[in-house]
């Protein structure tokens, strides 16, 4: 009886802590190496529109037909 009950507590330990996903070392070093790669690429925008650098966009911000 108190071993069954310690395997049930056992199995529902084991099935609230789930499953992780476990990376390699290579897996994390690409993926460490995307985040900074997208990061700092992002961080260049900011700065270009900080310091007004960017480049005019030929979208215009208003309609320029009059819907006639």
């Amino acid at each position: 009886m108190v071993k069954s009950l310690i395997i049930a507590a056992l199995a529902v330990a084991g099935a609230l802590a789930g499953c992780t996903e476990v990376e390699t070392c290579q897996q994390r070093n690409q993926r460490l190496s995307r985040v900074v790669n997208i990061e700092s690429r992002q961080m260049v925008q900011d700065l270009d529109a900080i310091l007004l650098l960017d480049r005019e966009s030929n979208l215009a911000q208003w309609y320029t037909r009059g819907g006639y």
